[in-house]
């Protein structure tokens, strides 16, 4: 299983993200699911929790199509899932359907080891989804948010920042991306979105 940062996750059969850090697993998912529609913007999307979670329910939305139309399928919850689906993932590793993008979404625990260990022997993508706990790995993730804006901060701003919302990671980029909207490009540089 190769680790990938969740800004730079590409779609593949299947992908993998592993922790309990929400905002790092939400940022992941979405950018997988507008990768698809990038690719191709009629692609089916499927979320597979709640109701959905029936038995048979992976194959009814990852089955081959009479018109092989891409789909992209995410399963929220894979370690609430039922038996059921976790026996069915085991067998679709197997042989991943080439037209389907499966997102699986493992929040922590130990529920659905076999499955894990089994993505990480065939050498699924994974995105770490751990807690961002060190004051250093906030800082990187604030200086990051700042670059993939294409925008300086000043050191001391920096650890002000994180000194003063660093308790909650969604708190630090929402305050991080309010600074960027809020500042003006340095000269010479384009804004991207």
């Amino acid at each position: 299983m190769s680790d990938v940062e969740w800004h730079s996750v590409a779609l593949a059969p299947i992908v993998l993200i592993h922790g309990t850090e929400t905002l790092i697993a939400d940022r992941a998912v979405q950018r997988l699911r507008s990768l698809a529609r990038e690719a191709d913007p009629s692609v089916a999307v499927h979320d597979l929790s709640g109701d959905a979670l029936a038995p048979g329910a992976l194959a009814q939305v990852a089955s081959p199509s009479l018109f092989g139309e891409p789909r992209f399928v995410v399963v929220p919850e894979l370690q609430a899932a039922p038996d059921a689906l976790v026996g069915e993932l085991l067998d679709y590793v197997k042989a991943p359907e080439p037209e389907v993008a499966l997102v699986l979404v493992h929040r922590g625990g130990n529920r659905g080891k076999k499955l894990l260990d089994t993505l990480k022997k065939v050498g699924v993508p994974r995105v770490d989804a751990s807690p961002v706990k060190r004051v250093a790995d906030k800082q990187a993730f604030v200086a990051a948010e700042f670059a993939r804006a294409q925008r300086r901060i000043q050191p001391e701003a920096l650890v002000a920042l994180v000194d003063a919302f660093g308790t909650d990671l969604a708190e630090l980029a929402a305050i991080s991306h309010q600074l960027i909207e809020d500042s003006t490009p340095d000269p010479g540089r384009s804004r991207s979105r």
